[in-house]
């Protein structure tokens, strides 16, 4: 018995210590740039804050921004079956993987058309570029990593719309109302999103609502006075809780 305790203990203390960026494991498979790209984001070090499903997030130093790398792969909780099937069903996962990587990219590019400011994006690098982007990137060690070859996204840095409000208690009616305007307005630009997931996806510029994650944005068509109520309803009860 104590050796089964010693062996979980160390386990779970690999799998904290464990980083969470694998330069290796992120996605690759894009296109040929036929511009090339300079940026001044990159003289600054990134540090790892956050990941999704899809992707995994680093802040710059200087608090404003934020830097979006695609996973490779969906990395699940660790399940021998999960394992098992991954290698039987190796080939329709990477197509579907894929799939979802060109949704996602159609999605940001409509956002950063046409709802800049309501996501704070600042640039879109979907297509590998020839001049190096060398950037350091820093999880539980740093890596200097060449991202021209990577697709990624900048983004101003937003505080999550929970922090907000809970940072914010005098502000929370302004706060509310700032949120159902904000949603007016996407919708009166033609577009809504499936799941307005507000815990995660989320934040707050300033005083102004950002959407963080627009991977599911897609052109609203439909009853729009029926989805405000129920955007606002949802939004009502959402703020409730704060």
């Amino acid at each position: 018995m104590k050796w089964i305790l010693i062996f979980c203990i160390l386990e779970l203390l690999l799998v904290k210590s464990h980083p969470f960026l694998d330069p290796n494991d992120l996605y690759r498979n894009i296109p040929e740039a036929e511009s090339d790209l300079t940026a001044p984001f990159f003289d600054q070090p990134w540090t790892y804050i956050s990941q999704g499903e899809q992707m995994i997030v680093f802040a710059s130093n200087d608090g404003a921004y934020v830097l979006k790398i695609f996973k490779g792969r969906q990395k699940l909780p660790f399940k021998f079956s999960r394992v098992i099937g991954r290698l039987i069903h190796q080939e329709a996962a990477r197509i579907e993987w894929k799939a979802k990587f060109a949704k996602a990219c159609r999605s940001y590019q409509i956002a950063l058309e046409h709802l800049q400011d309501e996501t704070g994006l600042i640039l879109l690098h979907f297509e590998k570029t020839k001049t190096p982007l060398p950037v350091t990137l820093i999880d539980k060690t740093a890596y200097r990593l060449d991202i021209n070859q990577l697709p990624f996204i900048i983004q101003k840095r937003a505080v999550l719309a929970p922090t907000y409000f809970q940072d914010n208690p005098a502000k929370k009616q302004e706060a509310t109302q700032a949120l159902k305007d904000f949603f007016v307005r996407r919708l009166e630009k033609g577009f809504s999103d499936p799941r307005q997931t507000l815990t995660k996806n989320f934040g707050f510029i300033g005083d102004t609502p950002v959407q963080l994650d627009v991977g599911k944005i897609e052109p609203f068509i439909g009853d729009r006075e029926a989805e405000l109520a129920k955007i606002h309803a949802h939004i009502d009860a959402w703020s409730s809780r704060f």
